[in-house]
């Protein structure tokens, strides 16, 4: 089918509300009232294959509704009809496809994206004023029209209606069970290029969902902007592949009888986080306790705790405190210092997290002033013993405060990780933080009594 510009907001896009399309998930614990709304949301994003939306610039927004009033070709325009999808998915008794199709159409779906995202949505941004548009536009009669920054509703009356009858190619599929959706996003994808990440998250394995799951859970921090990640670095992925990376670094272990192995603590480049989504793929794992998977269910569900408390502890100290900026050395830190805090059993209250994120900061700063000490010492030896060779070879990259950046190399993060962690115990026996005593026990070091405050008589003495 086709539908004119205007169609195409009313119809399929009109009424969506300010706060964005929700998940599913969100949508499905409404209350009823609340459903009743959700009926407007006409079209489902799923954000488990689908890019984020704010991918596109306002340079870009501006470029496309200039290319549609210009009557240029925009590329159909791909969209699966819910009800008719659920009739196909029960003639192939598809149990997954069955129930999310049923689940959409509860919540009031009727189109499930596949292509087209912005394009649609930068129509629908248009007409409800959200950006304005400059440029020299030719209306059906043949006019130019001069425009600086004309908001729709301020257009000339002949490019509303040029605008408004400018026809979009919608393709309508009606036979595509649940586990074909990331393939056909993916096929359809004729925009901008997937990264790698967004590759990785249009799939339905075993650790893509657990990734998906915990970036969902903990979208609210994610998504702010300039706390962890750019506007352009969270619609394009990187709070995924940060996750994984957490993941990758957690796992102490793997399924020895799967007959595939994966190393610990491993690299953190391209390849070796394709490897890690694609551990499973070959033994079709469906699930986190399939005995046939690779992948230790215990281990997952550990670091799947430990990522998610860490989390909440960033999200409770932005709510309280309006963290500015968590950088990601302080990331790692904040997760190796729940880890150990999982580990040890230790229950930590909301009441210490201003406290401990000091002391997690003030650990990293008595770390990184010892390591560049050493490298200032290290150098000034090899000087001092004319030894220029070996001054020259000393880099900053062989300290702590160098290795910042290099979390990707297995061996520089485990010499951070160690670093930090024996740092944040060997303090821990100086009783500033009482609160975290479990971990030392959990690590085998005594727990300090508390220190002893002076008489009047010792210290007049």
């Amino acid at each position: 089918m086709d539908l004119t510009a205007h169609q195409l907001y009313k119809q399929l896009y009109s009424e969506i509300a300010e706060e964005g399309n929700p998940s599913l998930q969100t949508v499905l614990q409404r209350n009823r009232a609340t459903k009743r709304a959700a009926k407007k949301y006409k079209v489902f994003y799923d954000p488990k294959f689908q890019r984020e939306y704010g991918s596109w610039t306002l340079k870009q927004k501006r470029k496309f509704i200039l290319s549609v009033l210009a009557g240029r070709n925009w590329g159909t325009i791909a969209v699966a009809d819910i009800r008719l999808c659920l009739e196909y998915a029960k003639e192939e008794n598809c149990k997954d496809s069955i129930k999310y199709y049923q689940d959409l159409l509860q919540a009031g779906y009727v189109y499930l994206s596949l292509d087209g995202q912005h394009r649609t949505k930068c129509v629908q941004e248009f007409f409800e004023g959200k950006f304005t548009i400059s440029g020299d536009v030719k209306d059906a009669e043949g006019g130019i029209h001069h425009l600086k920054n004309k908001a729709y509703k301020n257009l000339p009356s002949a490019l509303k209606a040029l605008l408004q009858n400018r026809r979009f190619l919608i393709e309508k599929a009606d036979d595509i069970l649940y586990w074909e959706l990331p393939e056909i996003f993916k096929d359809l994808n004729g925009g901008e290029e997937l990264n790698d990440q967004e590759k990785r998250q249009a799939s339905h394995g075993v650790v893509a969902e657990l990734v998906k799951k915990v970036c969902l859970s903990n979208a609210k921090l994610l998504g702010i902007q300039g706390l962890l990640f750019s506007k352009k670095e969270y619609t394009r992925a990187k709070d995924g592949e940060t996750i994984a990376k957490l993941f990758m670094d957690l796992v102490r272990s793997y399924n020895p009888t799967s007959g595939k192995a994966f190393p610990v603590d491993p690299s953190l480049r391209t390849k070796q986080i394709d490897d890690w989504y694609s551990l499973g793929d070959e033994l079709q794992v469906s699930c986190i306790n399939d005995p046939n998977s690779p992948y230790d269910a215990s281990e997952l569900i550990r670091a799947e705790h430990i990522i998610n408390n860490t989390l909440g502890f960033l999200s409770h100290l932005n709510e309280h405190y309006s963290l500015e900026k968590v950088y990601m050395p302080q990331l790692w830190n904040a997760i190796w210092t729940f880890e150990e805090i999982y580990d040890s059993g230790c229950n930590l209250g909301t009441a210490h997290y201003i406290d401990l994120w000091d002391y997690i900061n003030d650990i990293e700063r008595d770390v990184v002033d010892a390591s560049e000490k050493d490298y200032a010492a290290t150098r000034n030896y090899f000087r001092s013993v004319g030894n220029m060779t070996d001054y020259d070879a000393t880099k900053t990259t062989h300290f702590y405060h160098g290795k910042g950046g290099l979390m990707h190399q297995s061996a520089d993060r485990l010499i951070r990780k160690n670093t930090f962690k024996e740092a944040l115990l060997d303090d821990l026996e100086k009783f500033r933080f009482p609160a975290l005593h479990p971990l030392l026990v959990s690590n085998g070091r005594p727990v300090p009594s508390a220190p002893a405050f002076p008489t009047p008589e010792s210290s007049t003495a």
